[in-house]
């Protein structure tokens, strides 16, 4: 469950698998992209890209994952073989088109395949309604056939409550923004990795509040990659584990660093949480 971060800062997860949120600017975006499209390179996967203004057909793709610390040579090579493919978007945001684009990739005998796409582009030929749809769709390709679908949304798209809670709620894998990257891989368990501060504390926070409400007798945080949280998120982590709590449950910070420790005693918030080694 490793984590490097992309020259600016931006969260490249050790695993991307399953159907993931990416909160960040085409800019901001492209190291995660870049990390996210090596891992499936190194596992045999073909990995399928909406067409975007960044990358409308192929060569655009490479360049913008060049840009992101990908090899270029390797892009370039990948995409000559048909392992890296940027779809039209009317084709790629079909539902029938979508469910066609996966079978020809396995009929193949690649290894795996993953896809990403995202509001900004779906919006050129779907509706929200049909959106949304849509990502229960991938949401189900993800549990039934192991497809890993990435999906970029725009900070200006998420910035009401009631957004970003719809987005985050459509993606049950893991979420992330610029310095931050949080995973459930199960029920009761979620990661927070890299970096919580006032940039980004309301984002974490609502996070911590859908894990916390799909938690059954209690919830484990595995803090072994958290870099750094500020007082304000830890406030916000409190906050949104307090139904938890309140229904007799334990909240449990696994692996959290001596540093961590400190400033939870400091704030009065370490009387929330039990703490456990890794």
């Amino acid at each position: 469950m490793s984590a490097e971060s992309g020259a600016d800062g931006t969260m490249v997860p050790g695993t991307w698998d399953g159907h993931q949120l990416l909160v960040a600017t085409r800019e901001e975006a492209a190291p995660a992209l870049a990390g996210w499209t090596r891992q499936g390179l190194q596992r045999g996967e073909r990995l399928l890209f909406a067409a975007d203004p960044a990358h409308p057909d192929v060569d655009g793709l490479v360049t913008t994952l060049a840009d992101g610390g990908l090899d270029r040579a390797d892009a370039a090579d990948a995409a000559a073989r048909g392992r890296l493919v940027v779809v039209d978007n009317a084709r790629f945001y079909s539902m029938t088109g979508f469910e066609l684009l996966v079978e020809d990739a396995c009929r193949q005998g690649l290894d795996g395949v993953r896809t990403c796409g995202g509001p900004d582009s779906a919006a050129r030929v779907l509706e929200p309604a049909a959106f949304e749809q849509f990502e229960h769709m991938l949401a189900k390709a993800w549990a039934t056939h192991g497809v890993t679908s990435l999906c970029r949304y725009p900070p200006s798209g998420v910035t009401d409550e009631d957004d970003l809670r719809k987005g985050i709620g459509r993606h049950a894998s893991g979420w992330a923004e610029r310095i931050a990257h949080l995973g459930c891989p199960d029920p009761g368990l979620l990661y927070l990795r890299g970096e919580v501060d006032t940039s980004n504390d309301a984002f974490v926070g609502a996070l911590v509040t859908e894990a916390a409400r799909q938690a059954g007798p209690g919830l484990v945080l595995d803090c072994s990659e958290l870099v750094h949280m500020s007082v304000g998120g830890w406030r916000a982590v409190v906050r949104a584990t307090a139904p938890v709590r309140e229904r007799g449950g334990r909240v449990r910070l696994r692996s959290l660093s001596a540093a961590g420790a400190r400033v939870l005693h400091a704030t009065g918030f370490a009387a929330a949480f039990e703490t456990e080694p890794g």
